[in-house]
């Protein structure tokens, strides 16, 4: 079995039917200056019944250099999905952003 990947900060992003902008909120996640030189993850949790958000997500994961997840989950409260991001986050620490 592979080792788990570790980071130093996953940057975890809940979203619901808003794929405009989270592609938008992904860009910038990825071309923010990292004068630290961090290891760094980007972690989509799509709260959309039909996950409209994944073929995007996963284009921009083929293209990045960053690792880039996407993962749905159908919990219809903010705090619940921001802990499902912490569950998954493989980084040490967990930034949240809203994609709005």
């Amino acid at each position: 079995m592979a080792a788990k990947q570790s980071f130093d900060v996953t940057i975890s992003i809940a979203t619901y039917d808003r794929v405009a902008l989270l592609k938008e909120t992904i860009q910038s996640c990825l071309d923010q200056r990292n004068a630290l030189g961090l290891r760094y993850e980007i972690l989509i949790t799509d709260n959309h019944p039909s996950g409209n958000a994944e073929a995007m997500v996963k284009e921009i994961a083929a293209a990045s250099p960053i690792q880039v997840r996407y993962q749905q989950d159908h919990t219809r409260n903010m705090s619940a999905l921001r802990n499902v991001g912490i569950k998954q986050a493989l980084g040490d620490y967990v930034a949240f952003i809203d994609d709005d």
